[in-house]
């Protein structure tokens, strides 16, 4: 799921309102389809912030806006179901209890998207760095 946010309050708090909701979602996953967060997990990535390094990037700024894209994976066929349900708070959970609620755009929809299985590979040049600059040599040649 892929949900567009342009307001300024939620992107520079985008870290706080995912972790916010995310916690929300998991009782109510468990409170509405007794499904133990053990089942599946669900990840957050925000596009536009660091979505490909994460923590190791070095280049901070801030974002206009920022695309949140939910991942949902288990081992059984729930994530679609998960994601139904799940639909409308990200679209509209507000960061305090006292805030109006917002309204984010989807850029298609259905907003869930069935990927199928999912395979995790193991390749012999997998890396683990410390930096991601570890990886490479940089050379100066004057001439």
């Amino acid at each position: 799921m892929l949900v567009l946010l342009r307001d300024n309050n939620y992107v520079k708090k985008i870290k706080k309102w995912t972790d916010k909701l995310s916690k929300f979602l998991k009782k109510e996953i468990k409170k509405r389809m007794d499904i133990a967060s053990s089942e599946y997990s669900l990840e957050f990535r925000h596009i536009g912030l660091n979505s490909i390094l994460g923590e190791l990037e070095k280049n901070l700024g801030s974002p206009v806006e920022i695309g949140v894209l939910c991942l949902i994976t288990s081992k059984n066929k729930i994530s679609t179901e998960i994601a139904k349900l799940i639909n409308p708070f990200l679209l509209h959970f507000p960061l305090s209890a006292y805030a109006e609620l917002p309204t984010f755009a989807f850029p298609f929809s259905p907003v869930h998207s069935d990927r199928g299985c999912v395979y995790e590979f193991a390749m012999n040049h997998i890396l683990e760095l410390d930096d991601p600059m570890d990886a490479f040599q940089i050379k100066i040649s004057e001439i």
